[in-house]
């Protein structure tokens, strides 16, 4: 057991050989760090200059079971290139970007030009945050959101696409009732279930190899438990009843022990509304690691049916719903320990880069 944690996984130093400048590296390297459902990072960057690069969904690492319509990857873009835009000025350059794909099918997502800053700007707070943005999945504090930090995080959403419900109202009582059920729908589609299975990795070694998905930290496994867990689950295990029943008992607890929920909507359901609201989930995420306000997405509810159909008009909410994110205080906010592949791993030369 000493040797399973001893080779635990994490996250790679930048290291790269990438014949790059350094500080193109390290702002792709910010980007990386954004969110994605199973950890899957469904992004690829190709570099077009020394200030040009084009962020694009990676074909090979969507989920098609759970996000048909690719309503995900451009979601996760979107925490992409907002994550280098915070990290731009850093390197005394801002980011200008330009939403390409008009369809759900246009891969080639984002363009992003770097221009430099008149004046320096001292950014060491926000790639702080990028580097310590975590999911917190254990259950939290049954303990009211101070109203200054519920004001302070829906101010980070832009365009009046941010809602916050209190565990206790009408509105949080119908999230978190039907979090549940809705969680036990989706982890009984078989085909939803062994997509998720293909990215549960079970074991340091399939970890260590893939860099991606979700490993036994994630979900807060460490010690006896992480042994236990490696040896006796496997790929199939992971769509039985039993292991349903876990997940939704899990669901349970996190859902009955938190503040609240914080809702993302979008102006619309295009590309690059999905990409803003992509944005402002991390920007929301990002300010709740400033003031230690956990944040956990819990988005089964706008992805099954009949609650997908319901939801805004149970919740009084007239745009579309993008992220559902549970929220509270909790005793220890702990380290990120979702993996990440290296910026070798997702970067591609354009041909005419020199």
């Amino acid at each position: 057991m000493s040797i399973i944690n001893a080779n635990a996984p994490k996250r790679d130093k930048l290291l790269s050989n990438l014949p790059i400048h350094q500080e193109m590296k390290e702002i792709i390297y910010y980007g990386t760090l954004a969110p994605s459902s199973h950890n899957a990072q469904m992004w690829k960057v190709k570099v077009i200059s020394d200030n040009e690069i084009m962020v694009m969904i990676d074909k090979d690492n969507v989920l098609p079971a759970l996000d048909p319509t690719n309503r995900e990857s451009f979601i996760a873009i979107g925490g992409f290139i907002e994550n280098i835009a915070q990290a731009a000025p850093k390197y005394k350059l801002i980011a200008k970007i330009d939403i390409l794909s008009k369809n759900y099918n246009d891969i080639d997502a984002v363009r992003i030009r770097f221009e430099k800053l008149s004046n320096s700007e001292n950014s060491d707070k926000k790639t702080y945050n990028i580097e310590n943005r975590l999911s917190i999945n254990d259950a939290y504090l049954n303990k009211k959101l101070n109203q200054k930090d519920v004001d302070s995080l829906i101010s980070e959403i832009e365009e009046e696409n941010g809602y916050y419900f209190d565990v206790n109202s009408a509105n949080g009582q119908y999230i978190q009732q039907n979090l549940i059920a809705a969680n036990k729908k989706q982890a009984s589609d078989k085909k939803k279930q062994e997509e998720l299975a293909s990215y549960m990795r079970l074991s340091n070694l399939e970890a260590n190899t893939n860099k991606d998905g979700i490993t036994a930290e994630m979900i807060g496994l460490t010690g006896l438990k992480k042994w236990l867990y490696y040896t006796f689950t496997t790929k199939k295990s992971i769509t039985s009843d039993s292991f349903i029943k876990l997940t939704v008992n899990k669901v349970k607890s996190q859902v009955n022990n938190c503040s609240g929920f914080f809702i993302v909507t979008s102006t619309d359901n295009s590309p690059e509304g999905l990409i803003n609201g992509g944005r402002n989930m991390e920007r929301l995420w990002l300010k709740g690691i400033e003031l230690k306000v956990a944040l956990h997405p819990m988005c089964q509810i706008i992805e099954e049916k009949p609650w997908k159909e319901d939801i805004n008009r149970k919740l009084n909410i007239d745009r579309p719903i993008q992220m559902i994110m549970r929220t509270g205080y909790v005793k220890k906010y702990g380290d990120p320990v979702s993996l990440r592949r290296s910026i070798d791993d997702i970067v591609i030369l354009d041909s005419n880069y020199k």
